[in-house]
């Protein structure tokens, strides 16, 4: 497979994982809106207002997880996809309690709105460590050879060695090793 094909493969694995956490998500609110919210409404919507208003959470949950970066999966910590979904799911329940609330007219119960966003954390939790799975047995860690001049590459190694999941690096050659020696260690490598 040459490059092109593959970096568009993995783009595809990327989105069918982004659009499985955005669906999840997107169900769990729809869950919440016609087990409690829908019945409470003064003046509810026919089915087509309940769907508008379910893909307009979508919406929003996919702009605040794309500007956080939080579906960024197989190029980000997990510590910080988390971090990021967290805040995307936090800023799109606020905005959806506040639409319902203008749909109502008036104060709803707010409690089922912070049970469904801790479910979603938990779903959050469980989205990162499978996509994080299923990503890393497609893409495994790339065997790298550090060739190194003047400078030392400690820092560099340490910090590439952070992310054993990217990067394995193998071994490190000089320069000044000649360029016999470092073909030979790219050939291995």
């Amino acid at each position: 497979m040459n490059r092109s094909k593959r970096e568009d493969y993995k783009r595809f694995v990327v989105f069918c994982l982004a659009s499985l956490i955005i669906i999840a998500q997107t169900a769990i609110f729809a869950y919440v809106w016609y087990d409690f919210y829908s019945s409470l409404i003064l003046k509810p919507f026919w089915r087509k207002g309940n769907w508008v208003l379910i893909l307009i959470y979508a919406l929003i949950y996919l702009m605040f997880a794309k500007l956080y970066g939080g579906l960024k999966v197989g190029y980000l910590k997990r510590i910080d996809v988390f971090y990021s979904m967290t805040i995307a799911t936090i800023c799109t329940n606020v905005i959806t309690y506040f639409q319902i609330t203008l749909i109502n007219r008036w104060f709803l119960d707010p409690w089922p709105m912070v049970e469904m966003t801790l479910v979603q954390f938990v779903i959050i939790l469980i989205w990162i460590w499978g996509s994080r799975y299923i990503y890393s047995r497609i893409y495994r860690a790339r065997n790298l050879l550090v060739i190194y001049g003047d400078r030392d590459p400690g820092d560099l190694i340490q910090k590439m060695n952070s992310r054993k999941d990217k990067y394995d690096i193998k071994a490190s050659i000089h320069i000044d090793e000649g360029n016999e020696n470092v073909y030979k260690a790219i050939r291995k490598h």
